[in-house]
């Protein structure tokens, strides 16, 4: 691996400017308000885009965490994903147009295993989404976490070409989850803009979002991601010790969240990325757990407090909530409700405001007796949420990308003998999984930012599940000298993208 790692590291010394040329350019375009000023910020991101494109693509997920603050452009306004998105797939079509490099992939996107599953979700979806009772609101949706994930997918396999790309492209999921954490820490010091807990002194931060449980969605995918990466390098103690520190900016945000379902989906994937990752983490692990079953027993008036510390009678919020969502499956079992619909059919028919909490009347979904949170947009479940969103068929295309995300990132984990190809295909891996187990009992994926994660943890695995496919021709296979060779004496490839 040595030949390999110190090819890895010229190339992003050598890319680290770029990358950082388009943060700016993309920033400034983002927070000046004068038209001059960003105009000329967004000529100059869209210059660079075309010469760099792959790169381009890495900043995409820094992004993610603003989509409650979008860019006012007159009186429109938009998600910096999406216009960033936008451009990127009008700089793709010019560069396929005018024959430039770099030249799209279409192998790795026509061959990909998600690719049916995909199509499966983008029909079904769009069928809900006509059918939505409240079309107007479907159609946003729509585009923002059906149309413009779906695009970055395709961008993704089309353009990304080596490793070295792939590691800005995770390191862009981190830096956004970063910046969001830092915003909370920010909020907590100075007390301002936190989210008071009624009858508790709890205050919770929310960073960017207009919820701290928002927070805790994206943290609990950001966080596994920081752990695979920083659990892995190996190379050189300042960079090692600086990926320790940045993960302050994620562990101490997500407990300032008092999101527990944040705690337990981390808690659970972390403590399995430890014990998977370190010959010690089994023990240590156990350890834990053997404390905390303990901790537990000794202590569990004090436990049962802290888990709910944040909510108010969270357990029978979320029966209520499950039961108006089997009604509303009940009354539209094949096409549901579509996208961003769920608002409009759970709220009462009459406006109420109670606990200074407004929303539009409803169909009356909602529960008697559960009127203190009248104004729910989601049903707290993944597979409610997905059949309700994009009917029985978008199910079926979830339970679909499911089973390919797992079967292909398992075998390009197992069968790789490349630990970067491993790192990063089990950052994915974690980051889903953790998702999953938060979506059980919250959103987990009809959020922009979600989407976005979703989709790009499926194109990391399906780019390396096709680089680890011994029949993929196009794979080359360089032999590396002895003295670089593993101590099992197996040979290693240096693989040249």
């Amino acid at each position: 691996m040595g030949r390999e790692l110190l090819q890895l590291d010229r190339w992003l010394r050598r890319d680290a400017v770029v990358v950082g040329l388009l943060a700016l350019f993309a920033a400034g375009f983002y927070v000046i308000p004068w038209p001059p000023a960003y105009c000329l910020c967004f000529l100059a991101l869209a210059v660079l885009t075309f010469y760099r494109l792959p790169l381009a693509l890495a900043i995409v997920p820094a992004f993610a965490p603003f989509v409650m603050q979008p860019k006012y452009i007159g009186h429109l306004t938009f998600a910096p994903t999406e216009i960033v998105i936008g451009l990127d797939v009008a700089i793709a079509v010019l560069v396929m147009l005018l024959g430039r490099s770099p030249e799209p992939d279409w192998r790795k996107l026509l061959g990909s295993p998600f690719l049916v599953p995909a199509a499966v979700f983008a029909v079904a979806i769009t069928i809900s989404t006509v059918a939505a009772p409240d079309r107007h609101l479907a159609l946003h949706a729509y585009r923002e976490r059906v149309v413009d994930p779906l695009a970055y997918f395709a961008l993704l396999l089309l353009f990304v070409r080596n490793r070295a790309t792939w590691y800005w492209i995770v390191g862009g999921v981190m830096a956004g989850g970063m910046i969001a954490g830092a915003i909370g820490l920010g909020q907590f010091v100075s007390q301002r803009d936190l989210s008071s807990v009624n009858g508790t002194g709890i205050r919770r931060v929310e960073a960017l979002y207009g919820s701290p449980d928002n927070l805790g969605l994206l943290l609990d995918r950001v966080l596994p991601v920081w752990l695979v990466v920083a659990l892995a390098v190996h190379r050189g103690a300042l960079r090692s010790v600086a990926l320790w520190i940045a993960g302050i900016f994620l562990v101490i945000p997500l407990a300032l969240t008092y999101s527990v379902g944040a705690w337990i989906a981390i808690g659970i994937v972390g403590a399995g990325v430890i014990a998977l990752l370190r010959p010690w983490g089994t023990w240590v692990v156990l350890t834990v757990l053997v404390v905390a079953g303990i901790g537990v027993v000794a202590k569990h008036r004090s436990v049962e407090r802290a888990f709910q510390s944040g909510h108010s009678n969270s357990t029978q919020a979320r029966v209520d909530v499950w039961r108006s969502s089997v009604q509303m499956i009940r009354d539209r079992p094949l096409l549901g409700i579509g996208p961003d619909n769920f608002q409009r059919l759970y709220a009462p028919t009459r406006a109420e405001n109670k606990y200074q909490r407004v929303c539009v009347p409803g169909e009356g979904y909602i529960q008697p007796g559960a009127g203190a949170e009248p104004c729910l947009s989601h049903p707290h479940n993944e597979f409610l949420d997905f059949w309700l969103s994009s009917g029985m068929l978008g199910l079926l295309s979830y339970f679909l990308l499911l089973y390919v995300f797992w079967k292909s990132g398992v075998y390009a984990w197992r069968r790789s003998n490349n630990d970067m190809t491993r790192t990063l295909v089990l950052a994915a891996m974690a980051a889903m999984l953790a998702g999953m187990i938060h979506g059980l009992i919250d959103n987990s994926y009809f959020l922009v930012d979600l989407s976005l994660l979703f989709w790009l943890f499926c194109a990391v695995v399906s780019w390396f599940a096709d680089q680890t496919d011994p029949s993929n021709g196009s794979r080359v296979s360089v032999p590396v000298p002895p003295a670089t060779r593993r101590d099992s004496g197996a040979p290693v490839h240096l693989v040249t993208e």
